[in-house]
């Protein structure tokens, strides 16, 4: 698979957590996307209940062939007795409700495949299961699935998720967070993967950090928690990360990309990195993230400092607010 390097998480068009877009401006942001150059759609059947799929399927429908559409599969939204119980979405890696769950999704998607197709957040005893990947070299066979991944975390130990990918299975892609402010343990990963052809390939998520790396904060943000409606946790790690962008000055102050341009260009200069999704909600955010593979790339004595402001301040100061 052939992926551009800015991918679209449909997430944001189509989950609550994002705020409501209407169908119409979200199937144009999709069209505008591809018309940009993006070829890397990015959804799970669990974003709106299968809201994010259906939409994919309507807007790029007619140009299937060109897009690169990759999916998730383990949270159970069917079950509604075992979300009432669980308080949430129960995971289901059931090899059954596995062939289930994708034919469902191919259906929403309008389309008799999927590139890549992800466990979603699975537990690493998950991916010791042989017959979950029966399930899905069956899906490869029968011509529904491509190829097969595995995204990672988050509120589970993303490290130990990884290492059980790496070492015990053979997959096309994993799919995990990395940035700026949390190198780790993304760079551990890269360097568990193996030196070959077979290698998985990397997609890197939240590569701005919640607004904190994309121009939505800067150091002089002043917070105020009751007015931001913010827990008190997310209120302490949103403090920690505008303190922490008192140090990136050096970033813009020599580069004319602007921060949300750098922080794609840092995701984007280790090499296993096939895709970076940021999230993309109007027209002058993709624009300016679509255009940021074209923007010169960040020096290495830049990369250099970055690396040692994680490893001496961000890393240590968010373990501390992680912590707390």
């Amino acid at each position: 698979m052939k992926l551009s390097e800015v991918g679209f998480g449909l997430w944001t068009l189509s989950t609550e957590a994002w705020g409501s877009v209407r169908e119409t401006d979200a199937a144009s942001l999709l069209v505008s996307a591809f018309e940009s150059g993006i070829n890397y759609f990015d959804t799970a059947d669990s974003d709106g209940e299968g809201y994010g799929e259906q939409l994919l399927g309507k807007a790029l429908g007619e140009v299937r062939h060109e897009i690169i559409v990759s999916s998730k599969v383990g949270y159970d939204f069917y079950d509604r007795l075992a979300i009432r119980e669980h308080g949430g979405l129960p995971h289901n890696f059931n090899p059954e409700y596995l062939r289930r769950a994708c034919d469902e999704s191919l259906r929403r998607l309008c389309t008799d495949y999927i590139d890549l197709y992800q466990l979603h957040y699975p537990r690493a005893d998950v991916l010791e299961e042989d017959e979950l990947f029966y399930a899905l070299d069956e899906l490869v066979k029968d011509g529904k699935i491509l190829h097969y991944g595995v995204a990672l975390g988050p509120g589970l130990d993303i490290k130990e998720q990884g290492e059980a990918a790496i070492v015990e299975r053979e997959f096309s892609g994993l799919h995990l967070p990395h940035n700026i402010l949390d190198q780790q343990p993304a760079r551990m990963l890269f360097q568990a993967a193996p030196e070959s052809e077979s290698a998985p390939g990397f997609v890197a998520r939240a590569p701005h950090a919640s607004g904190l790396l994309d121009g939505t904060y800067t150091k002089n943000s002043k917070l105020k928690r009751e007015q931001d409606e913010l827990s008190e946790e997310a209120f302490e790690k949103l403090s920690w990360g505008v303190g922490c962008l008192a140090e990136l000055d050096f970033l813009t102050d020599n580069m004319d990309s602007t921060i949300g341009q750098i922080a794609i260009k840092f995701a984007l200069h280790e090499s296993r990195v096939a895709s970076v999704l940021p999230n993309i909600r109007s027209v002058d955010g993709l624009r300016e993230f679509a255009a940021a593979p074209d923007t010169r790339d960040v020096p290495q004595e830049m990369i250099d400092r970055l690396t040692e402001l994680h490893d001496e301040y961000f890393h240590s100061s968010d373990e501390e607010s992680r912590e707390d």
